[in-house]
């Protein structure tokens, strides 16, 4: 079971939050606990236990770091312990799906990523040790989030679940953003990857320079549609339940720059690595070089979030190079650069960029990047490209258009001036995209 399923959205979902409504507030977390293993059990019942064994000895770390019998030297060695053993499954589980080397846990890096900042966390007494296994098992292995995030910090999230109180403003509210991120995935993404593949295709065979263009351009929007439908479904079912999450992205293609970009693009992931590695590494306290050698270092593991593989680590790099610019070079004349230039240098910049994370090698992307620039001798386009482009323009621009939050913008207008209006067309364009939506995934 998927969360983008039949099952999940006909059986799993409705019969979940219909439950949790109806529980009393102290014993929702505990219906959320078990919802969370019974989803994951669905998933991967080979994968279960071990991802069972890995949460509770994060709690039984934690448990025992906030003894106050304890000294120094014990805590600093269960924190470490904690840190590098879900390191080590970040690493081992990477490398095994980069390798496509036997079953990979669903959501292990998410949730190595929230472990290891909450062990952080407690460790340096910024947050108090979560007591309750079932209020733990909801923070590490909320299932919404478990696919792309958002990745949660303990100090957001577990107070919320002491008394959960949903609300029916907030549940339709959730619905709503459930519903886009839905269709973001059912949609979107989904006729993109179509498009996209046929591109893959066209370029193996006979390729153009529009058809690499478009190529790289189809790629960062498929991948943008993709993890913000995860991340707004995630954040729409912690609506119904009546628990703020953080939103992981915030229309990047309206970045005006690259570290503008870096900021709106899966947001939390950002976040915990400038936390937990660029603050950790001195930040920009020992200097201009150190701090461009720690922008450089959380740049790459921006890159290496999607996946073990050498072309993430390019595309890190190369943007991590434009934020250093942007940062101690160009400081003082950027803000003179009138904004619209800002952003049509930030769309090149990125869309040059997923030409780098496309490639499965980095000799494929130098190829899509060859192309690009008119340097293989291949023609600006030719008639097949034509005609695939033909096909999927209309998808390609409602794509554009959501991706710069027209929508949202129209929604804010009408928020203060005509709300009635506004409910009225918000709940027939919910209606509407969840029906396209389920037809989609049917047929």
């Amino acid at each position: 079971m998927q969360l983008v399923s039949m099952t999940f959205l006909m059986v799993f979902l409705p019969l979940f939050v219909g439950l949790y409504w109806l529980c009393p507030a102290h014993g929702r977390k505990y219906l959320l606990a078990a919802a969370c293993l019974a989803f994951y059990y669905q998933m991967q019942p080979r994968m279960f236990l071990p991802m069972l064994a890995a949460i509770l000895l994060d709690y039984a770390l934690i448990h025992f770091m906030s003894a106050h019998a304890l000294g120094k030297s014990q805590r600093h060695f269960l924190v470490l312990f904690g840190v590098f053993k879900n390191i080590a499954l970040i690493a081992v589980f990477g490398a095994a799906g980069a390798m496509h080397a036997g079953e990979v846990p669903y959501g292990y890096l998410v949730y190595s990523v929230t472990s290891i900042g909450y062990l952080v966390d407690v460790y340096c007494r910024k947050c108090p040790a979560e007591k309750n296994i079932a209020s733990f098992l909801c923070f590490s292995a909320y299932f919404p989030k478990l696919a792309a995030g958002p990745v949660i910090t303990g100090d957001e999230f577990l107070p919320q679940l002491k008394a959960p109180k949903p609300t029916l403003s907030g549940a339709a509210s959730g619905f709503s953003r459930f519903v886009r991120g839905f269709a973001k995935i059912a949609i979107l993404s989904t006729q993109l990857t179509s498009y996209y593949t046929a591109l893959s295709s066209q370029m193996a065979q006979s390729p153009c320079v529009l058809a690499a263009w478009m190529l790289a351009l189809t790629r960062g929007l498929q991948l943008y549609f993709y993890l913000s439908g995860l991340c707004d479904m995630a954040k729409g079912i912690a609506k119904m339940l009546g628990i703020w999450i953080p939103a992981n992205f915030y229309y990047p293609a309206e970045a005006a720059g690259v570290d503008d970009f870096f900021s709106r693009f899966n947001v939390t992931v950002n976040r915990f690595l400038g936390k937990y590695v660029y603050l950790a590494l001195g930040g920009e306290e020992n200097g201009r070089m150190a701090g461009a050698i720690n922008v450089m270092v959380v740049a790459m593991l921006s890159g290496l979030w999607f996946g073990i593989r050498l072309n993430y680590l390019v595309w890190g790099v190369y943007l991590g190079i434009f934020i250093l610019l942007e940062r101690y070079v160009l400081a003082r004349a950027l803000p003179r650069v009138p904004v619209v230039l800002m952003h049509l240098a930030t769309v090149f910049i990125v869309v040059v960029s997923f030409a780098i994370f496309s490639g499965d090698t980095l000799s494929q992307s130098a190829g899509y990047l060859a192309v690009m620039f008119g340097l293989s001798g291949a023609p600006v386009y030719h008639g097949n490209f034509l005609y695939i482009t033909s096909a999927n323009l209309s998808i390609l621009l409602i794509a554009v258009i959501s991706s710069l939050g027209l929508v949202s913008r129209l929604d804010q207008l009408l928020k203060g001036r005509h709300g009635h209006l506004r409910a009225l067309l918000g709940t027939v364009f919910t209606l509407l995209l969840y029906l396209l939506s389920v037809s989609m995934l049917i047929y």
